[in-house]
């Protein structure tokens, strides 16, 4: 599994050579049309992939997450080059729960993709209502960040 470098073959024995660009550029972060530029440029056919929400906010919408050949092998000129493209992060909204019972505003927070975090005992969540979530409803978070909601018990 060697390189070939400094083998011994037969004589007139076939050999195969195998012309490859080489590796590819990092184009990771880099906008999607300078990407594909930069690809073609190269001799290579860009192809978009599937679009990826990148939550962390890392890699701004319609920017480039990944580059890979399409296949295996080495790149030769003309390889289909699959680029993964950010749709940003995956923001929802957030469900305006003040005023609301505590049970069904944690409900309504889960369901809608956040984790949650509360100031009361799961055994006075009956009795509690909602005065306020961090961050506020009506507001856009990442789906599946934690809401704070904070509740008083009313007796």
């Amino acid at each position: 599994e060697g390189n070939g470098l400094g083998e011994t073959y037969f004589e007139k024995a076939p050999i195969t050579l195998v012309l490859s660009l080489g590796s590819l550029p990092d184009l990771a972060g880099d906008p999607v049309d300078e990407a594909f530029a930069a690809l073609s440029e190269l001799g290579l056919t860009p192809v978009e992939g599937e679009r990826q929400f990148v939550n962390d906010g890392s890699v701004p919408v319609d920017h480039v997450i990944s580059i890979a050949p399409e296949g295996e092998g080495p790149v030769r000129p003309g390889a289909t080059i699959i680029v993964t493209v950010s749709q940003g992060q995956d923001l929802v909204e957030i469900p305006a729960t003040a005023g609301t019972p505590m049970a069904e505003a944690l409900d309504a927070l889960r369901e809608a993709g956040f984790e949650v975090t509360y100031n009361l005992p799961d055994a006075f969540l009956p009795f509690a209502t909602v005065t306020s979530t961090n961050p506020e409803g009506g507001g856009q978070a990442v789906r599946g960040s934690t809401i704070a909601v904070v509740g008083t018990i009313t007796l």
